[in-house]
């Protein structure tokens, strides 16, 4: 039996009618900013990253760490997704305390002073694939960040993007990008990596969708969660 509120939802939704326009100053949703928000991160798991050795994920897998949902894993599953910003940040190390600062490049400061260490990474805010099947989801953007191991990947995906900006005047949302989760060696270390090569173009339905995300807002609400990072420095080499 629906309550009260259940039932004026359903009805709303039924007989497509209107919120009339002198109540939308009362709206919640417009006092809602950046900071009232967290962007959520995906994570490719290593063999010693702790919710593999928990027994709580596999390791090739691409999860949120969060909820422990599954997003790819190696190449039987390929993760899907769409890249709806990027952004480059420094993770500095000084005796202890990690800190973020914005970077353009990666040769904006150097990579150690004494006392302070730092790594680039380079942050892409994506939209996967799974998400965007579900018609009337409401799409919220995953952080997928890559540090030195994965700036192979961060290559392709530029490469792709700035193709399809000078030769069509595409966005970088304008397609799917295909990602399998593959195994490094280099010596006696080994990681697994994100692979990834340009998908299928977005329907014009598709594109709409994204179009009405509010990405501005959501660049600055990942900027929060940069210090997440610093734990992959420690305990799994190439984790993104």
């Amino acid at each position: 039996m629906k309550n009260k509120g259940e039932t004026m939802q359903t009805e709303l939704a039924t007989t497509g009618a209107q919120v009339p326009q002198t109540m939308s100053v009362f709206s919640a949703a417009d006092q809602i900013d950046a900071t009232d928000i967290s962007i959520p991160r995906l994570k490719i798991m290593q063999t010693n990253s702790d919710l593999v050795k928990e027994d709580k994920a596999k390791a090739g897998s691409i999860i949120d760490p969060e909820t422990h949902e599954v997003f790819g894993h190696k190449s039987e599953k390929p993760f899907e997704f769409v890249v709806l910003a990027s952004r480059k940040y420094w993770l500095e190390n000084v005796n202890g305390a990690w800190r973020s600062i914005p970077a353009n490049t990666k040769y904006d400061l150097p990579w150690s002073e004494p006392g302070i260490e730092r790594t680039f990474f380079h942050s892409f805010m994506v939209i996967p694939k799974k998400d965007m099947a579900e018609k009337n989801s409401f799409l919220m953007p995953y952080q997928l960040s890559f540090s030195s191991t994965g700036l192979n990947t961060v290559s392709t995906i530029s490469k792709v993007i700035l193709q399809g900006k000078a030769m069509a005047g595409k966005p970088s949302y304008a397609y799917y990008f295909k990602g399998e989760i593959v195994l490094r060696k280099k010596g006696t270390n080994s990681w697994y990596q994100l692979q990834v090569t340009k998908g299928a173009d977005l329907t014009a339905k598709e594109l709409e969708r994204i179009a009405s995300i509010p990405t501005a807002m959501y660049i600055e609400a990942s900027r929060k969660t940069d210090v997440y990072d610093s734990k992959g420095l420690t305990n799994a080499e190439g984790e993104y």
